[in-house]
């Protein structure tokens, strides 16, 4: 009852001010005086004033320099608050039963950029938060960079190769009339020599690139092309040896026949070829890849994302390289049957201890392969695994060929080559005029 008199009453105060109420009971002109409460070493408590404050400017004016003591004898104001604000990537999270709040970090995929905020949003499917859960930024695709430990050595090693490669391509050209790289086929082996370059090339494919459907299918096309181009001229080396030997024992061999056969050799490496890119082809339609992200641990350094092949991809990559198997299977078989022919024309020795590398290279990285969970691990097995095994095939080929044409020279004649071949006359004449006459 007195309330609405009291709004009403208008005096006066003992400092001159004018005291007056507005209709919710509030002062018009309310001014405070601020005193400080210092407790000295004696226990003695003074009070000082040190500012004021008035309602009509809002503001307080401090009117003392003197150091502020606070209570507990703090120099430094208190919070006036039960718990800090929450920091971005945090929020503010109030439990029943509790007075007071708690900041509870931003979930997976989650941000906040300010302060005292009680949620988080989410990011886009086509971006993650960083290390700090305050952003939404796009991720960096991880990639082998030329710069990295793997692509150093890789791009060191493939130029060793790629040069060691080149060279024999230039002695093979330039000694082709000799009778060691007659015995060898010269095309075919120059053909083969090739496809070992483009095998060198496969782990650049992956350099700084980003993965696409069609990529993934791309490369098992190309490493099933130029791996059973380089398995098949060895095949084909092997059978023609063979056929060609066994049929001058019976004195039936002529150079229409040699000629035709020296043709089905290319016919046979083509052959073989389209026959796994069809496979690869068909698979590829028949058992869809598909193209996957995976985000790294939120504890990296920087927001970043591994985008690797999927899907079918791994049943088609092994069954590439099982077809290759297959065919360098084969070829070994040969090569084993080989091994009683006239040494000088005979690769048996070389060809199966390559294959066998070749073959055991490919029969490790399997389990090697498969029992890695890190994607960006799997590609860079995947590389080092082709470039190894094309290397070793490539210098157990062809290391003892350049030694023979250099070291050897005296040997490198047709007359020395026939005096080396230990059969009947018919099978020399045979043997030697195919050798002659399978460049023309």
């Amino acid at each position: 009852k007195l309330f609405s008199y009291i709004k009403n009453v208008n005096f006066s105060g003992i400092n001159n001010l004018s005291v007056s109420f507005d209709a919710n009971g509030n002062p018009r002109d309310a001014g405070y005086s601020i005193t400080n409460l210092k407790v000295d070493h004696h226990s003695n408590s003074t009070c000082q004033v040190i500012g004021f404050w008035t309602k009509s400017s809002g503001k307080i004016v401090f009117t003392s320099n003197e150091q502020i003591n606070f209570a507990g004898g703090l120099l430094e104001p208190p919070v006036s608050s039960c718990r800090e604000i929450c920091k971005p990537g945090y929020f503010k999270h109030s439990f029943e039963n509790a007075c007071c709040w708690q900041c509870v970090r931003c979930g997976k995929n989650s941000v906040q950029s300010k302060y005292g905020q009680i949620s988080c949003k989410l990011c886009p499917d086509d971006k993650i938060v960083n290390t700090e859960k305050t952003l939404c930024v796009s991720p960096k695709q991880i990639f082998i960079k030329p710069d990295s430990k793997e692509g150093i050595f890789l791009l060191i090693c493939s130029t060793i190769v790629f040069l060691f490669v080149v060279y024999v391509v230039y002695i093979f050209y330039k000694h082709g009339e000799t009778p060691i790289v007659k015995a060898s086929n010269k095309n075919l082996s120059l053909l083969q020599l090739g496809s070992i370059i483009c095998l060198l090339m496969l782990p650049f494919l992956y350099f700084q690139t980003e993965n696409t459907k069609y990529r993934c299918g791309g490369r098992l096309i190309y490493f099933v092309c130029f791996s059973s181009i380089t398995i098949s001229v060895t095949f084909t080396k092997a059978d023609r040896l063979l056929r060609i030997f066994n049929n001058s024992k019976s004195g039936c061999l002529t150079k229409n026949s040699i000629l035709k056969t020296n043709k089905v050799q290319f016919m046979t490496v083509a052959a073989l070829t389209l026959l796994g890119i069809l496979i690869c082809i068909v698979s590829y339609f028949a058992f869809p890849i598909e193209v996957c992200d995976k985000k790294k641990m939120e504890e990296e350094e920087e927001p970043r994302t591994v985008c690797y092949c999927a899907g079918s991809y791994d049943s088609i990559l092994f069954l590439a390289i099982g077809y290759v198997a297959v065919i360098a299977l084969f070829c070994g078989v040969y090569a084993f049957k080989a091994q009683n022919l006239p040494e000088t024309y005979n690769e048996a020795r070389l060809t199966s201890f390559a294959l066998f590398i070749f073959l055991l290279s490919w029969l490790m990285f399997v389990p090697i392969y498969l029992s890695t969970k890190d994607h960006q691990q799997k590609l860079s097995v995947w590389c080092f695994m082709c470039f190894s095994s094309t290397t070793c095939y490539a210098f157990i080929m062809y290391s003892p060929k350049i030694y023979f044409i250099f070291f050897k020279t005296e040997e490198n004649t047709k007359h020395r080559f026939r005096a080396k071949i230990h059969q009947p006359k018919s099978t020399f004449n045979a043997s030697t005029n195919e050798f002659e006459i399978q460049e023309n």
